[in-house]
């Protein structure tokens, strides 16, 4: 069975509030992650988020401006003691975590944009596929 992902909806506006999620976020955690996707709304109060969280392998934030507030990198206001991951120039692309025992990563990049012809794109979502699939 593949492990299940949640990916976290952005609130938009379409002639209605609506919940999305681009497909260039799905396309590779199923095709390249090897997982099934769960589209998980953003509107608050509409699930169980302790029973999701239980049923859930993974969760991907997508950045949406509607679900992830402003954040601080690399300094105290950051509680959960993250560890900066750097490229070779010494820009910090990505922060790696375990704040309640499981894996936390984030990115600042876009692995999702054109996932299926960048290698390190690719390299990525093999990645996330693996870390929940163990």
């Amino acid at each position: 069975m593949s492990p299940l992902i949640g990916v976290l909806c952005c609130n938009e506006v379409a002639d209605r509030p609506i919940q999305a999620v681009a497909t260039r976020f799905i396309r590779p955690l199923a095709e390249i992650s090897r997982a099934t996707v769960l589209l998980v709304p953003a509107v608050a109060g509409t699930f169980d988020a302790a029973s999701l969280a239980a049923r859930l392998d993974g969760l991907l934030l997508t950045g949406s401006r509607s679900n992830i507030a402003p954040r601080r990198y690399g300094d105290e206001g950051v509680a959960m003691g993250p560890e900066a991951h750097a490229a070779v120039d010494g820009l910090v692309e990505a922060f790696s975590a375990r704040p309640a025992g499981a894996p936390v990563l984030a990115v600042q990049w876009h692995p999702e944009w054109d996932a299926a012809h960048r290698p390190e794109s690719r390299a990525f979502f093999r990645f996330v596929g693996e870390a929940i699939a163990a």
